[in-house]
């Protein structure tokens, strides 16, 4: 195998001076991967992590080689088959209830009973799961154990055993926590098949949410085909922006739920451009209308759109080979779920239910890139199109 090479520019210094995100949780990855990054200079990294996942952390504590957080780095690595005959600590420090979601009923009460006594909190949540009638428990939780479990079992299980409409009580409980209600709302949102829990959705009132949660009550009433919903929803969210990433965003959908042309000419007289720029500018046949990219990388993206690992089969759909040539496979198989889920469902609001900060800047990066070097004629509107074929 060959040895990984090493970054000499990368050091404490640089990793401090990089934004706190995914990008700084790279770089810190990376540097905790190098054979010359001692013990000391990994402990240092811990104050500039974002998000520890069980990747960093593993290569963190290899690199500090401290017992215990190498016994802990062991169960969290521990597969299932294993986990289970093992002891409560390790139990409650490697198992995710996504895991044990997918666990069968004999399996699950011998780890409830593994972990009852030191852990009762954590086998209680496990009991939920166990249950012959899963709902029934989980509505009863304090809402802090209602999103514990909820937002972390496996799709499976929540299609399985959760789509139903809250209890009263329940609702009001967890609408307590804005955060995690909007969690609660994306994950059904995005996922079609929760069509009692979406369909309980539209009679939410959301003057206290946020203006993300409002566009996601906007895209459901969408899908859902309730304009009017829509449209409110979207409004609402138009008005609690806090910043102007988003704004071309909720301007494009309001165009979808009323078709008047104004939201669309708000959306080309707006500095800043993304894909609902070039959108825009396609339904209106602006032809001579310029569309600014500051972000574009030639380079970055001419690499990816000509890597050979990349097909760029005419046939097959841009979106789909470039989840594909991230690992994206859950994406795809939710845009999947989706189209079947609801045969009528518009192009345009699957890609929504996938999209990503991510995949929206490759989109708009892909576009100028094709555009810039002339190869092709293309048109945004086309790869939207092609998005179930």
């Amino acid at each position: 195998m060959q040895k990984e090479k090493i970054d000499e520019s990368l050091n404490l210094k640089t990793i401090e001076k990089e934004n706190k995100g995914l990008k700084r949780d790279l770089l810190i990855n990376n540097f905790l991967k190098q054979d010359t990054t001692t013990a000391e200079e990994a402990y240092e990294t811990l104050k500039f992590i974002d998000n520890m996942d069980t990747k960093l952390f593993t290569n963190f504590a290899i690199k500090y080689k401290h017992d215990e957080t190498l016994a802990v780095v062991q169960c969290m690595n521990m597969p299932i088959s294993s986990l289970i005959n093992s002891y409560a600590d390790c139990i409650k420090i490697g198992l995710t209830y996504d895991e044990a979601s997918s666990l069968p009923y004999s399996e699950l009460t011998k780890i409830i009973k593994v972990t009852s006594e030191k852990y009762p909190d954590f086998s209680k949540k496990l009991k939920v799961l166990s249950s012959a009638i899963p709902f029934t428990k989980i509505t009863i939780l304090e809402k802090d154990d209602f999103y514990d479990i909820y937002l972390n079992v496996s799709n499976e299980f929540r299609e399985k055993y959760f789509n139903y409409k809250l209890p009263r009580k329940t609702f009001f409980r967890i609408f307590e926590d804005k955060k995690n209600f909007e969690n609660y709302l994306k994950i059904n949102i995005l996922n079609r098949k929760f069509d009692i829990v979406n369909n309980s959705l539209l009679a939410i009132d959301d003057t206290s949410l946020n203006s993300n949660s409002s566009f996601l009550l906007g895209i459901n009433a969408l899908a859902l085909k309730k304009q009017n919903k829509a449209k409110a929803f979207f409004i609402n969210a138009l008005n609690k922006l806090t910043n102007e990433n988003n704004k071309n965003r909720i301007l494009f959908w309001l165009y979808k739920s009323t078709n008047e042309p104004q939201y669309l000419n708000d959306i080309i007289s707006n500095k800043s451009h993304n894909i609902y720029t070039i959108l825009a500018k396609e339904i209106l046949l602006k032809k001579d209308f310029e569309i600014k990219n500051n972000s574009f990388e030639n380079d970055k993206f001419k690499t990816i759109v000509e890597a050979k690992s990349f097909n760029t089969n005419k046939k097959s759909n841009i979106i789909k080979e470039y989840l594909n040539y991230k690992n994206k496979n859950g994406l795809i198989a939710l845009l999947d779920s989706n189209f079947k889920a609801d045969e009528d469902i518009n192009n345009y609001l699957a890609y929504e239910l996938i999209s990503s900060k991510e995949l929206e800047e490759f989109l708009f990066n892909y576009y100028s890139f094709i555009k810039l070097n002339k190869e092709k004629k293309i048109k945004l509107s086309s790869i939207f199109e092609s998005l179930n074929l």
